[in-house]
């Protein structure tokens, strides 16, 4: 068995006897078990193969699966002693275990099936199936007094009840496996703040509740049933009798194959074939395979039904459409899956207004031997029908440019064409996928202005095609600021609440103008953490920086009907206000780079040019292509088309490669694996197939790990050979052919960017390595924040409490628990753990078997369809008694009155938990904040957290003005002027503007800190006046004059005072405050990094070497984003040491180990202890091939091993200069 210190819950219980001590340890997921062939134990070693089996020394499949708990038996013999104390110190000391030490009865039972009740609604049966799968902890406590119990309770209170309280311990049990069920049961019957048996609640139109199981190597877990958005059978047949059923591994990866071989694979993959084969049974019903979309299936998902009395599995396949001329099981599976995607409905009754017409093709394909179609995907639609299409969805406003589609078998796009006459649609021959009666235009997706992203391929190309570094680097730079700036700057927080926030109907910018401050605001901030978070995190994970709107966009794609469009060509118009689309459209001239993801190959990204035609002014929102050429663009491009593809559009001139466009691959088409009739045995062959052979995210990880090491990068052989092998892995739903990786293809080491800590890494020198590196240290400043573990105080802001709301309160209370409730249900449904991350859409963690990233986005785009439904019925709810919302004034005074009860019951209760019940009516609280601010508050401030700063700075800096006035007019060690001439410049610029002391004074305290003792404090300050003067802050005085001026010698510790301080005003009109944050971003920017240039001010200058920049720089970046995060000078001066430790482990590249380390172990050891306060050791890395390397493995508390951190950096760069 291999587990993982995350593979364990962070407790363990002890017991001890004479004898022996058992160590209980327990598994987040039922444990993997493997088997290797050796004599001895002693033959184990790094070259054993191991092969994967689903049982172990006599227990069975069934045993492991439904155990989560894992007993070490150890003796107590005194040679024993020793191990048992090293195994608890390692877990509890520096793995952050907890071990509870206890004296237990042990019983020995032989394991039975559990006592199950009997129920008699289907929907409390499966409900106690989901109960009972979660293994041991929940079947063992089935006993006959309890069974009776739930019987009594369906007889009495029926199904829902019994259902609802079944899901409510399934919840709690997931959350803590050492749940008492039966005391639990009568807890929830007994809560009075708890309605039960209420209906799940009411949902869109567009969303189905369905049920859902997943099948691993040794058990089955039944799932309450989740939400989903709604496909074309759901809506003909009805989602009671559907079931999504998951073949995943034990821990919910991905099953793969590879895991094993011969026998042992097929011991493996059994439960995945059995259950296809033969079903699935629930109660009375026997779910039966029926189909898979072809996303679903690259989740290694498929679709099953029972029998409702009037149609079976068989009967609706029959019905889907005529697949009689698909040979190939994997296109009749993918044909099948058509019909599952997740669409809208709108026009129906088409008929013959739906015509289709031939496709448009030309040039040669050289590989295929057959010209292209440019036409491939895409189709024209009316503008009179496409008014009606948009009319069913709600867009009536607005008709959009394009339509993704399904009709009867005809998938792709349908472009307007505003010279079609009348209600008319018209298909390509290449949209028609099969034969159907189904005569609906259901809507997949439309053109609308989006968000355009990098990501780690777009940016290795683009980097290996000549773009700086730099360049990316920079736009992560300004990205990273954006997110700080969040917590600083009103108007920042606005926007990215407005960008990113699930709760669409509150008016951020109007709040803003109304007074509601969102930086300090608990809840507004709570979310804004969220989205910090969150974002931080895919930058660091994925590389994924958002490109200003007005340089990129992503975009459908369609085609050049008209036929002005030469090759090279597009036509680009889009929408400038990315959050308004009835907006100003701008024509876009000049060159683009166009891709569309996933990119591997150099030819992948496009560069072409941008024209304007007004033929083409109709198009908004999508890039049209040329319908002629040599071979259809979108074709260059990983071999897309165009029936719905999103391609990435920019127009950022530092993102425009020098040069031609390299040559694009060729895209050979694999010969499909047919038989003569298709059955139900070939798609389930199939379908295992695929689930053991899906090598499409080992053959991208690969591409990108030999993209960065390989000296030809992405032009070398080996990724040439894998982008060839990824086209053909993405194809493998459709056709069946599956390809592999050679030995040669399979990375010996990972990229440090990868995250692989797992496997042998290596410190990248490529750009991803450069940016990950330093999003990484941003990243463990949230880690740092969370861990000091500091709970902000909920108090209501009294300005929003009038004394009339008082007789709305009972009512109101009765409001606020419906609505959490409901809330509640949401978060426990999909494991999300703070209201900030539901109510934002910044969802950082789910539950274990919905994290992938594909169930990661379709969660987060239910989540945020069902938070903004919680939001309107609860709308609805508060304006009901005064006849609607329509039928009142905002600022009536019994509105006023019963917002500020729904305000106050809210945040005047001690234990609130959850805040964003009253910001459902957010714009009735802005009126009354306005309304009272006017008449008894104070004015806005526009940045409090800055203000506060600038207080801080006052406060605790003001007192040290003697001693920074001494210092600067005798230097010593506290203020040290190596060069003697930035003296009297100081010293000019502080007798001016005296009120700059405390931020003199905070700068030579941040710096001592930090240990920044090679940097000299004159330098640092002497950057800050220089900076104050070319922003504006300070005016530029020249040059120095020969003796000390008036306003210097004038000078003393009462000319200024803490009010002096707090109400100055540079000459800019900005505060002390804004002064040291925007000197903290110059300082932590690659600007100042990359400097070599001479500061000049007042004839005199200093110039900082390299070294010195680069950590001034480091310090400063971890400085800023702590700063924004806390608002607290302290927190970033004085470093206080986080009492929770943490551990620290990376590679010691050969070249630095060679050159700097090998020779010098225990120096190298204590220099890093002494200097970070960290336990180190420093050895040589062992089983890893290829050139000698080290390892260092550094345990302490956060700031330890953030000096480690930096430590590594600076010795890689001493040794690599």
């Amino acid at each position: 068995m291999n587990i993982k210190y995350n593979d364990l819950e962070k407790y363990i219980l002890v017991t001890e006897k004479k004898t022996e001590t058992s160590v209980y340890l327990f598994l987040k997921h039922r444990v993997k078990v493997s088997r290797a062939p050796v004599a001895s134990l002693e033959w184990v070693g790094e070259k054993t193969v191991w092969t994967r089996r689903t049982s172990f020394l006599g227990c069975p499949a069934d045993i492991i699966g439904n155990s989560s708990c894992l007993k070490l038996v150890i003796s107590n013999e005194s040679h024993w002693n020793d191990i048992t104390h090293q195994i608890l110190s390692r877990l509890c000391g520096r793995c952050g275990f907890k071990a509870h030490y206890l004296f237990t009865k042990e019983e020995t039972v032989k394991s039975a099936p559990p006592t199950e009740p009997r129920l008699h609604g289907f929907a409390s049966v499966y409900a106690m199936h989901a109960l009972l799968s979660r293994g041991f902890s929940a079947r063992d406590q089935m006993e006959s007094e309890l069974c009776l119990k739930l019987e009594k309770l369906e007889n009495e209170e029926g199904e829902d009840v019994v259902t609802d309280v079944l899901y409510r311990i399934v919840h709690i049990m997931d959350q803590n496996r050492f749940v008492d069920i039966s005391r639990e049961f009568d807890a929830l019957l007994s809560a009075s703040d708890i309605q039960l048996g209420r209906q799940e609640m009411s949902l869109p139109a567009t969303l189905r509740y369905v049920r859902r199981v997943i099948v691993t190597p040794t058990t089955l877990l039944f799932l309450q049933p989740e939400i989903m958005f709604e496909n074309r059978m759901l809506r003909d047949y009805g989602e009671e009798f559907f079931l999504r059923v998951s073949f995943l591994d034990e821990g919910f990866q991905k099953l793969q194959g590879g895991i094993a071989t011969g026998l042992e694979e097929e011991d493996i993959f059994a439960r995945v074939r059995n259950v296809l084969q033969t079903g699935v049974r629930v109660g009375e019903r026997y779910y039966r395979f029926l189909a898979a979309s072809n996303s679903q299936l690259r989740q290694h998902g498929v679709w099953f039904f029972s029998d409702d009395g009037k149609n079976t599995a068989e009967s609706i396949r029959a019905e889907m459409g005529d697949f009689s001329g698909c040979r190939c099981p994997a296109t009749y599976l993918a044909r099948m899956g058509q019909c599952f995607s997740t669409t809208e409905p709108t026009v129906a009754n088409v008929g013959n207004n739906a015509v289709e017409i031939s496709d448009i093709t030309g040039g040669y394909d050289p590989v295929n031997r057959k010209p292209y179609c440019f036409s491939d995907g895409i189709g024209k639609i009316s503008k009179d029908l496409a008014r009606k299409v948009s009319s069913k969805t709600g867009d009536s406003q607005k008709v959009p440019s394009a339509y993704q589609i399904r009709y009867a078998g005809v998938k792709g796009m349908l472009a307007v064409d505003p010279t079609l006459q009348g209600e008319i649609m018209q298909y390509r021959s290449s949209m028609n996928k099969f034969w159907s009666l189904h005569d609906v235009i259901e809507i997949c997706t439309t053109s609308h202005p989006g968000r355009l992203f990098l990501n780690r391929q777009v940016i290795t190309i683009l980097s290996q095609l000549g773009v700086p570094d730099i360049v990316f680097q920079q736009l992560q730079q300004e990205r990273l600021f954006e997110l700080a700036d969040m917590f600083l700057l009103e108007t920042s927080a606005a926007e990215a609440l407005c960008q990113r926030a699930q709760m669409k109907g509150l008016p951020y910018r109007r709040l803003l103008k109304m007074g509601v401050q969102l930086t300090t605001e608990p809840f507004f901030r709570s979310m804004l953490q969220k989205i910090y978070k969150s974002s931080v995190g895919e930058i660091r994970r994925r590389a994924r920086i958002g490109i200003p709107p007005e340089y990129g966009r992503i975009m459908l794609g369609v085609l050049d009907e008209t036929g002005t469009l030469e090759y090279g060509q597009v036509f680009v118009q889009y929408t400038e206000d990315i959050a308004n689309q009835d907006g100003k459209v701008r024509v876009l001239e000049g060159d683009v780079v166009v891709t569309r993801t996933p990119c591997l190959h150099p030819g992948d990204v496009r560069k072409l040019q941008a024209i304007d035609v007004p033929a083409l002014y109709h198009m908004v929102d999508v890039i049209v292509f040329p319908a002629k050429g040599p071979r259809p663009h979108p074709n260059e491009m990983t071999g897309g088309d165009l029936d719905g593809d999103d391609f990435f559009v920019t127009w950022l001139p530092d993102l425009i490669f020098n040069g031609p466009n390299e040559q694009p691959m060729h895209f050979r088409s694999p010969t499909k694996r047919e038989v003569p009739n298709v059955t139900i045995k070939h798609l389930i062959d199939f379908i295992v197939d695929y689930i053991k052979n899906d090598r499409l995210g080992l053959i991208a990880n690969a591409h990108l790990v030999f993209a960065d090491t390989e000296p030809m990068g992405i032009f070398s052989d080996v990724c040439q050979r894998l982008a060839v092998k990824h086209s053909d892995a993405v194809d493998f739903p459709k056709t069946g052919v599956c390809p592999d990786l050679d030995k040669t293809e399979r990375p010996l080491e990972y990229p440090d960017f990868m995250g692989k800590r797992d496997k042998t890494t290596r410190r990248s020198e490529r750009v991803l390595g450069k940016m990950y590196r330093e999003c990484q240290m941003i990243e463990n400043v949230c880690t740092q924040v969370e861990r000091k573990g500091t709970v902000e105080q909920v108090h209501p802001d009294y300005g929003l409490v009038i004394g009339e709301h008082v007789s709305y309160v009972k009512k109101a209370r009765r409001s606020r628990d419906r609505y959490n409730d409901q809330l509640r249900s949401l978060m426990a449904q999909y494991g999300i753990e703070t209201e900030s991350e539901a109510v934002s859409g910044c969802i950082v963690k789910l539950h274990k078997h919905m994290d992938d990233r594909y169930e990661r986005y379709e969660i987060e785009r239910v989540a945020k369809v069902r938070i903004e439904d919680l939001r309107k019925r609860t709308r609805q709810d508060f304006f009901e008694e005064f006849g609607g919302e329509e039928s009142v004034e905002l600022d009536h005074p019994h509105v006023l009155k019963k917002a500020s009860a729904w305000y106050t019951v809210t945040y005047s209760d001690p234990d609130a938990k959850l805040l964003s019940f009253p910001w459902v009516i957010g714009d009735i609280l802005g009126i009354l904040n306005l309304k009272t601010a006017t008449t008894a508050r104070t004015a806005f401030s526009e940045c409090p957290v800055i203000d506060n700063i600038t207080h801080q700075l006052a406060n605790d800096y003001y007192s040290t003005t003697e001693f920074t006035i001494a210092t600067l007019r005798a230097p010593n060690k506290f203020f040290v002027d190596k060069q003697g001439t930035l003296l009297p410049v100081v010293q000019m610029y502080v007798g001016r503007y005296a009120n700059v002391l405390p931020l003199v004074a905070f700068l030579r305290k941040w710096m001592h800190e930090h240990l920044l003792t090679h940097v000299h404090s004159a330098d640092l300050v002497f950057n800050m006046l220089s900076y104050a003067v070319k922003a504006g802050f300070m005016v530029d005085l020249r040059e120095a004059p020969t003796g000390a001026t008036k306003e210097w010698l004038s000078l003393t510790s009462e000319t200024v005072s803490v009010k002096t301080i707090v109400e100055y005003s540079f000459e800019n009109g900005c505060s002390l405050g804004e002064l040291l944050v925007e000197f903290f971003q110059y300082i932590s920017s690659h600007e100042f990094k990359e400097s070599t240039a001479s500061v000049m001010l007042g004839g005199a200058h200093v110039v900082l070497g390299e070294a010195s920049r680069r950590n001034i720089q480091r310090k400063a970046l971890w400085t800023y984003h702590m700063l924004s995060q806390t608002g607290d000078i302290i927190e970033v001066v004085h470093a206080e040491t986080v009492h929770a430790k943490d551990e620290f482990v990376a590679q010691i590249p050969p070249h630095v180990w060679r050159n700097g380390v090998k020779d010098r172990l225990t120096k190298v050891q204590e220099s890093i202890e002494l200097e970070t306060g960290a336990e180190v050791q420093v050895r040589r890395l062992t089983g890893v091939r290829g050139p000698a390397r080290g390892q260092l493995y550094a345990y302490g508390t956060m700031d330890s091993i953030r000096r480690v951190q930096s430590y590594m950096e600076r010795l890689h760069d001493l040794h690599t200069a």
